[in-house]
């Protein structure tokens, strides 16, 4: 298997855990906490996970061969990736509906795109202009927008989105000479202590205390999924361009929506039906993009009608 294959199968494997994770936060795993709270909790619970294995393999004494240049690059992870943008996130939340959150946080490839290449010098193809435009047309019928979009609340959003794609500008930058478990324990470590100190500046750290068993559950399934997501992106982030991995990532949205139709009775609306057929003629624009030569164009010479 080669690297690129390598990176595509991990970085959708992240888009049906982001998917299914976030089927079963509807569904199954409501815990009755607000999500920054939550969202701190699994954090912790997830970096402690990180700490164990970094601790098991002896991989600290790496920190000691890395630049300054690289810890400081590796505490802007943690800062601009684990903590600021999920306070920021949820903040906006609390002022949007939970559907237009959604579809702002999947414009984040927008933002990579621009970020990739400039900073990183990525090619953004006409392949790529292509299946986001069919991603973001897709999503637009899978979550809907409303007016709240535009409110203070959506720009809290945005404003995560930013800094997610710095920290995901970052991280790829670092993966070049880094190993990916090092980058998620910055990540997951630092921006896990950012969010303590901010529930300690609310008064909110007692919450770690008055969490009954039958939450502690849920939360401890939702870390497992945040585990999966954090280790199948960053390590799949070193085998692929970082445009073409937000693309992948946008598959979250058409998942939830697949096992929603399946399992939770929603009737499959219009919008719903051609959001999921753009989502996956857009995959499709990547899987030729990403391996020329091994999918044939979806037309026949004769008529250029589809026959696959």
């Amino acid at each position: 298997m080669n690297s690129k294959t390598k990176g595509f199968i991990l970085i959708f494997l992240t888009a049906i855990i982001s998917g299914l994770a976030i089927f079963l936060s509807k569904e199954y795993l409501n815990t009755g906490i607000d999500p920054i709270t939550l969202t701190g909790i699994k954090s912790v619970y997830t970096a402690i996970f990180f700490t164990i294995i970094i601790l098991s393999l002896g991989m600290f004494q790496e920190f000691k061969r890395y630049s300054r240049e690289q810890r400081a690059k590796l505490a802007l992870v943690g800062i601009f990736g684990g903590c600021i943008p999920f306070i920021l996130f949820f903040e906006g939340l609390a002022q949007v509906s939970a559907l237009s959150a959604a579809f702002l946080h999947k414009t984040m490839f927008l933002f990579v795109f621009v970020s990739s290449y400039f900073f990183l010098g990525e090619n953004i193809n006409k392949r790529m202009i292509l299946a986001g435009a069919l991603l973001f047309i897709g999503n637009i019928m899978l979550l809907g927008l409303d007016a709240s979009v535009f409110s203070v609340g959506g720009l809290y959003i945005l404003l995560a989105v930013i800094c997610w794609t710095g920290e995901n500008t970052i991280s790829k930058s670092l993966l070049a000479d880094i190993s990916p478990l090092t980058v998620i324990w910055s990540r997951m470590t630092i921006g896990s202590a950012g969010i303590l100190v901010f529930w300690l500046a609310r008064g909110e750290i007692s919450v770690f205390w008055s969490l009954g068993s039958d939450q502690l559950d849920k939360i401890m399934l939702s870390s497992f999924f945040l585990c999966g997501y954090v280790f199948t992106w960053y390590f799949g982030l070193k085998h692929i361009q970082l445009s073409k991995a937000s693309l992948i990532l946008c598959f979250s949205v058409p998942i939830t929506a697949l096992l929603s139709l399946s399992f939770s009775k929603i009737p499959l609306s219009s919008g719903i039906l051609y959001g999921i057929v753009f989502s996956f003629f857009a995959l499709y624009v990547i899987l030729r993009d990403l391996f020329p030569g091994t999918l044939k164009p979806l037309k026949s010479p004769e008529n250029g009608l589809v026959h696959r």
